[in-house]
């Protein structure tokens, strides 16, 4: 019976986590935080969006410059942590002009769309990046006081301590 209740606890938390899309027909788990899944594609689309699209914090850039997987586990901590309050919600129009700043460095709309293909990715997703990212940014300036402009060695060091700290917190669990 005992057997019975772990195999049915591990396979009702394994049908709870959703994978993202996919851009081959299978696809690498490489960490599960909570129950959001990061995929090697997750990982491959950062490290192509890492120069182009960056994040105006320059706390969380360097993160997502150094290691685009912690980058990714970062910006899923504070996701998590921001919740669905509304203190941090992104405006449209904030992602609307991010979105914008993005188009704007390509020639033409059929690059933009080449680049986006490159990346199996399209405009809606990009969107919600982008609003992680704003997300991301008004948390760690209105919790840590952290603005996007760059950072004493200090400021850097306990903002590493709080992401050690807040880590420990949740499930990350890492798969090879």
């Amino acid at each position: 019976m005992q057997l019975f209740t772990v195999w049915l606890f591990f396979w009702c938390s394994l049908s709870i986590a959703t994978p993202h899309q996919s851009i081959y027909g299978f696809d690498e788990i490489v960490v599960v935080i909570e129950e959001t899944i990061i995929t090697k594609s997750d990982v491959t689309k950062e490290v192509a969006l890492t120069k182009t699209l960056p994040i105006h914090s320059a706390i969380l850039q360097r993160v997502r410059e150094k290691n685009a997987l912690e980058g990714l586990i970062l910006l899923e901590l504070i996701s998590q942590m921001a919740g669905d309050t509304s203190l941090y919600k992104a405006k449209d129009a904030d992602i609307v002009e991010r979105l914008t700043m993005f188009k704007a460095q390509w020639v033409s709309s059929a690059e933009y769309q080449n680049f986006l293909q490159s990346i199996h990715t399209n405009e809606e997703q990009l969107k919600r990046i982008i609003e992680r990212h704003l997300v991301a940014e008004l948390y760690v300036y209105r919790n840590l006081g952290i603005t996007n402009e760059p950072q004493s060695l200090n400021v850097e060091e306990d903002f590493q301590n709080w992401v050690l700290l807040n880590k420990e917190k949740i499930s990350i669990r890492y798969l090879n």
